[in-house]
């Protein structure tokens, strides 16, 4: 069995689509905030978790985490997509190395003194390629911050650097078995990676 939790719109053929909503009438309706999780320990091969996670409170990633160990098989896996934390603030903030999420154009202009970060004051001020203004990128970097807010449940309650889901993973049996993308998906200033099952006990 494969799961593809937090499904929305986005079905994956070969996988059993799960959703709080039933966006598509073969979507398997469940709540995934109520614990045990209806799937039976060790019966899935693979778990989907893309734009997902950051649509729960931080308290219970863990607890999230730890269900995704309960019912993966032994060496399942499991695939977790979500905000880049470190990029959306220097976004937000437009300071320091960070992404056009229209066209993928660098934003910063490095300086002898600081060739990674840049100096502040010479940070662009509009994307060289696209033309769209660090403002402009700072307000779509506050809306991936927070979700699209659109429909009941499309909140993002957090985000995550790519240490910090790493060291939750890890805490819940998950190994990192390596970033799937090694560029930022930079439309969604996003990150995904694969974990492995391990064994912590």
């Amino acid at each position: 069995m494969r799961l593809n939790l937090g499904c929305g719109y986005d079905i994956k053929h070969g996988y059993t689509n799960v959703d709080f909503r039933k966006t598509y009438p073969d979507v398997y309706e469940c709540d995934l905030s109520k614990f045990p999780w209806p799937w039976a320990t060790g019966e899935v091969d693979e778990i989907l978790m893309l734009d997902f996670l950051e649509h729960f409170p931080y308290r219970d990633t863990e607890r999230i985490l730890l269900e995704c160990f309960r019912v993966l098989k032994t060496s399942g896996e499991v695939v977790i997509q979500v905000p880049d934390a470190e990029h959306l603030m220097h976004a937000y903030l437009a300071s320091g190395p960070y992404l056009c999420n229209k066209c993928g154009e660098s934003m910063y202009e490095p300086t002898p003194s600081n060739p990674r970060h840049g100096d502040g004051p010479t940070q662009c001020v509009s994307c060289k390629k696209c033309g769209q203004t660090a403002a402009e990128i700072s307000e779509a970097a506050m809306m991936r911050l927070y979700g699209g807010q659109d429909y009941p449940g499309n909140f993002h309650h957090t985000c995550f650097t790519e240490s910090s889901l790493i060291e939750k993973a890890s805490k819940s049996g998950l190994n990192l078995v390596d970033f799937e993308e090694v560029d930022h998906q930079y439309a969604n200033w996003n990150f995904k990676a694969r974990f492995k099952k391990g064994d912590i006990w």
